[in-house]
């Protein structure tokens, strides 16, 4: 294009202009291999994953319906011997194939939970709706000895 502008000394192109549009899109492209008037519907999703460096499906860690817990939220450093999880369990509701993956979660009650949490801030735990109370029965139990005793 600018050597025509130099040859005839003018910035003139529209004598030239299809020629010019020709030319591009016969000429192959060096950021996927083709040349734009070669593509067709089939060689799209192949050209995009080239393009965009999609070079294998995501794996999610967990599965619908996977019972987890999520991480608190504190500081980078801190310590300490109190938990870092939650006591509350939830289910996972949906999976999303984001770059990396995202969950959307419920409440045992099937109340879906605002937001989407990533794979990091969830914990998988193996229970069952027996297991969940299990702590506060004993410590219901403990209480009553303690009653006992004192009276």
């Amino acid at each position: 294009m600018y050597r025509v502008f130099t040859y005839r000394n003018s910035y003139k192109y529209l004598d030239i202009l299809q020629h010019l549009v020709d030319s591009y899109n016969h000429s192959v492209h060096r950021s996927h291999g083709f040349a734009p008037a070669n593509v067709t519907e089939a060689d799209e999703p192949m050209i995009y994953k080239s393009l965009y460096n999609i070079s294998s499906p995501i794996r999610f860690r967990f599965s619908v319906n996977d019972v987890v817990r999520i991480s608190k939220a504190r500081k980078v450093f801190k310590k300490g011997y109190l938990p870092g999880w939650t006591e509350e369990t939830f289910t996972i509701y949906k999976r999303y194939p984001t770059n990396p993956p995202t969950y959307v979660l419920q409440d045992l009650s099937g109340k879906e939970i605002a937001g989407r949490f990533y794979e990091e801030e969830l914990q998988k735990i193996n229970k069952t709706s027996n297991d969940f109370w299990a702590i506060e029965k004993l410590f219901a139990r403990r209480v009553e000895a303690l009653l006992a005793n004192c009276w």
